[in-house]
């Protein structure tokens, strides 16, 4: 290894855990906002507030999810995948990628042990 590429790896592993430290504040920031949004939907709930009002705090807490699951693949990058395979439904997977990329996917499901997250990802990248 040259005394460059020493350097630039040096440079790439400092990047990389600055982005690991970004990444996980944002997360917890999220998880806060994501707290509240919840908090209030169980009010709206309690409350009988309109169903615009509560379908708008749905979709504000389904984006908190999707956003913290983006924000999981930058850090995925930075460890040796893990897989974590439980019961999932491989159609709903490849149908929300597939839906996220304007593709279709209409066969039937596919289930078994799979690491939903991971196959979502890889979908995404396929797509």
């Amino acid at each position: 290894m040259t005394p460059a590429t020493a350097i630039d790896t040096s440079e790439l592993e400092d990047l990389g855990r600055a982005t690991l430290q970004i990444v996980h504040d944002l997360k917890n920031q999220l998880n806060g906002i994501k707290l509240y949004a919840t908090f209030l939907r169980k009010r709206f709930d309690s409350e009988n507030r309109p169903s615009e009002e509560r379908e708008i705090l749905a979709k504000l807490i389904d984006g908190l999810d999707r956003a913290a699951r983006e924000m999981t693949t930058l850090v995925r990058y930075s460890r040796p995948v893990e897989l974590r395979r439980r019961h999932a439904n491989l159609r709903k997977i490849v149908l929300e990628a597939a839906l996220s990329s304007n593709s279709e996917a209409l066969e039937p499901a596919f289930n078994g042990e799979f690491d939903p997250d991971a196959l979502s990802e890889a979908f995404r990248f396929l797509t």
